[in-house]
């Protein structure tokens, strides 16, 4: 997976067709939604206290670096699938209008 990859915005401000600010990337955006849902089921939650116990790990360290895995999976299988092309935008991880 390439650098641009794991850079694209998750939530860009745009104004003009320029792009004021970047956002948070779209893999703190998967990793944060990950971690979400971990520390919501407690199921998850106390198999991962396992986890980090036999990992000698803090439990949040060890959460955040499932969630990061997590993320970075659903950036392999998304760069696998066709990208489909807002309308008038031409280069969507850029933000760059369209002809």
């Amino acid at each position: 997976m390439s650098a641009k990859q794991y850079q694209e915005p998750a939530f860009p401000v745009v104004c003009g067709g320029n792009v004021i600010s970047p956002g948070m990337s779209l893999r703190d955006w998967f990793a944060g939604q990950a971690m979400a849902g971990m520390v919501s089921d407690g199921a998850i939650l106390a198999s991962s206290q396992i986890g980090a116990a036999s990992c000698n790990q803090r439990i949040d360290d060890f959460i955040a670096r499932v969630a990061y895995s997590y993320a970075d999976s659903m950036l392999m299988e998304r760069a696998k699938a066709p990208l489909i092309q807002p309308a008038g935008i031409s280069d969507p991880v850029n933000l760059k209008p369209g002809p």
